[in-house]
Parts: C-alpha cells; sequence; structure tokens
C-alpha cells in the first residue's frame, strides 16, 4: 500500500512540475519570459539543497545511538 501511494505521489508530482512550467512561460511578459520560467527550477534546486542541510543538521546534532531507537 505505501509503494502504492509513493508511486501516486511521483506521479503526480512529476506532472505539476510540468504543467507549473507551461503556466509560467505562458502567462509571463514576452520580454521577462526567460527569468519568470527559471524561478521554478532554481525554486526546485534550492529546496533540493535547503532540503540535504536539514538532513546533515539532523544526523549530526542527534545523538548517535538516538536515531537507531527511535528516528
Amino acid at each position: 500500500m505505501l509503494l502504492v501511494a509513493r508511486l501516486l505521489q511521483g506521479f503526480s508530482a512529476g506532472g505539476e512540475v510540468q504543467g507549473s512550467a507551461v503556466y509560467l512561460a505562458e502567462h509571463a511578459p514576452a520580454d521577462r519570459r526567460a527569468l519568470v520560467s527559471s524561478s521554478q527550477f532554481v525554486s526546485v534546486g534550492l529546496a533540493a539543497l535547503l532540503a540535504t542541510r536539514v538532513a546533515a543538521l539532523t544526523t549530526n546534532l542527534i545523538p548517535q545511538p538516538a536515531p537507531g531507537s527511535w528516528g
């Protein structure tokens, strides 16, 4: 059940990315189209970097036996 839920989540997220990219490109002013469209991809990259940083901090700040017992 969890596998099916994760697959559905991945498929829906994949569809949202393309739809939002097209929406941004079509509704941006002609002279700012590239800048507005690229903001989506930049935000995805920044979110991945932020998530990696949070995971690294969590791993380093929680004492070693704790993640194995409850994390």
